[in-house]
């Protein structure tokens, strides 16, 4: 079965914040950065009150004063790698510090910015991770997950915006990249029973695209029957080549013979053909506003990350992580 692109659709300029995607591309993956905090502490340690960590674990970390215990570090590296055990003394290397060091100034900030997170946003986030009744753990990470991307929605949205000069710039200094190949809008009629298809064919006629998609919801089995047989887009290049044969030589509203393949036979109708063409500016607008938004995502992002790790007050009771921290500062004051 084949699938197309589905068109091609103008981008907002209002961006929702996609945190966990941005801080995948520095390399921070938050929802097992954030899943460390639901679960932290060593079996049966008894927890000082004050501190949150075992009592009778001196820190291996204090951040702005928050005391970080070696078993806190053992289960989020646990969490981090994706390990099932952490050999006893081993300890994170740099980025995993860091990693370590900002989930937990996150999660201050929110609490200092006395951030709110409703039931009903937690049941959304559920419903896209989980089936099934959540555990009280997940939703508490997933609390956590939508607190932070309020956060950052708070801290660097303002500052982002895209003006008119910077998207026509973008466009015309990458005008070759915006050169596409010829492109057809299928529709497909997709049976076991060539005799049905071949008698559809001559009930259909060319450009009645109605009747095209309703023959297709009462009479295909593949998977846009339900679409009225639509597939999207596809440039040539994309579909295997008895496939592009066919459907490339159809006008548009030009219903094909009877196709027959590997999943059964085929009926399709050319919606729209369009030729290979350099795309004008409204045409890829949204698309270069998208882009130029998300490139300033991820520069305001690592810069708020980085000036909280800054401002912080990190003091680090471990000789080597010491050094690996220094490491660290002297890479990323470069």
């Amino acid at each position: 079965m084949i699938r197309g692109r589905g068109g091609r659709t103008a981008l907002s300029c209002e961006r929702g914040y996609d945190v966990l995607s941005l801080v995948r591309d520095l390399k921070l993956p938050f929802l097992l950065v954030l899943a460390a905090s639901a679960a932290c502490f060593a079996p049966g340690a008894e927890l000082d009150p004050h501190s949150g960590t075992a009592a009778s674990e001196p820190p291996l970390l204090v951040v702005d004063g928050e005391s970080i215990s070696r078993s806190e570090v053992d289960e989020f590296i646990r969490l981090r790698t994706g390990e099932s055990s952490v050999s006893v003394g081993r300890l994170p290397d740099a980025a995993l510090l860091e990693e370590l060091v900002i989930e937990r100034l996150l999660q201050r900030r929110c609490q200092a910015s006395e951030i709110e997170v409703s039931p009903q946003e937690v049941d959304e986030q559920v419903g896209l991770v989980e089936g099934g009744q959540p555990s009280a753990e997940l939703r508490q990470r997933l609390e956590r997950y939508l607190a932070v991307q309020k956060l950052i929605r708070k801290e660097i949205g303002p500052s982002l915006s895209v003006e008119l000069k910077e998207v026509m710039d973008y466009y015309n200094r990458n005008s070759e990249s915006f050169r596409v190949g010829d492109r057809v809008h299928l529709f497909e009629i997709l049976s076991d029973d060539r005799v049905l298809l071949e008698d559809l064919r001559s009930q259909l006629k060319s450009g009645e695209l109605r009747s095209f998609k309703e023959s297709a919801r009462l009479h295909s089995k593949g998977v846009a029957a339900e679409k009225g047989g639509d597939l999207g887009v596809f440039e040539r290049g994309e579909l295997p080549q008895e496939f592009e044969r066919t459907v490339f030589a159809l006008k548009a509203g030009e219903i094909s013979q009877v196709f027959h393949s590997t999943h059964g036979f085929h009926l399709f109708m050319a919606a729209e053909s369009i030729p290979n063409h350099h795309q004008k500016f409204h045409e890829v607008q949204g698309e270069i506003v998208e882009k130029l938004l998300a490139q300033k995502e991820r520069l305001a992002l690592d810069r708020f990350l980085k000036q909280i790790v800054r401002d912080a007050s990190i003091q680090i009771n471990d000789e080597r992580l010491q050094a690996e921290w220094r490491k660290r500062d002297a890479g990323t004051s470069e």
